[in-house]
């Protein structure tokens, strides 16, 4: 069998385009302050927000804290890495432990980064 192409003839070729993704963090205080009431709002606006934002290009990361019973620290950690929403749960937080809130700030912050040279890098090798 042969196949003949006329590369004289034009021929259209629809491309479509990576959708730009918008990285955003989330920081939630869940610091022992948070107890009662405070906690059970909290989770019931992360679900609104989720439910709300799904229809967005939103690559989302949510940062809470975590309490280690044996050296009495509480430190960052992520609940959800950066992925696109409509493939995360909705996290439920318990109240606990302190606020290192420059710790979590930062880590926040180089998480961003990443996410933003990640994407730029993206871009570039998709042109």
């Amino acid at each position: 069998m042969k196949i003949l192409f006329d590369f004289n003839s034009e021929v259209k070729i629809e491309v479509e385009k990576p959708m730009a993704r918008i990285p955003a963090v989330i920081i939630a205080d869940t610091s022992s302050s948070m107890n009662g009431e405070k906690i059970n709002t909290l989770n019931a606006e992360i679900e609104k927000f989720y439910n709300e934002i799904l229809k967005y290009s939103l690559d989302l990361a949510i940062l809470g804290f975590k309490f280690d019973t044996s050296t009495r620290e509480t430190f960052p950690v992520v609940v959800n890495k950066f992925s696109v929403m409509e493939f995360q749960d909705t996290p439920v937080f318990n109240a606990f432990g302190h606020t290192p809130l420059g710790t979590i700030v930062n880590t926040a912050i180089d998480m961003l980064e990443k996410s933003i040279n990640l994407g730029e890098s993206n871009i570039i090798n998709q042109c």
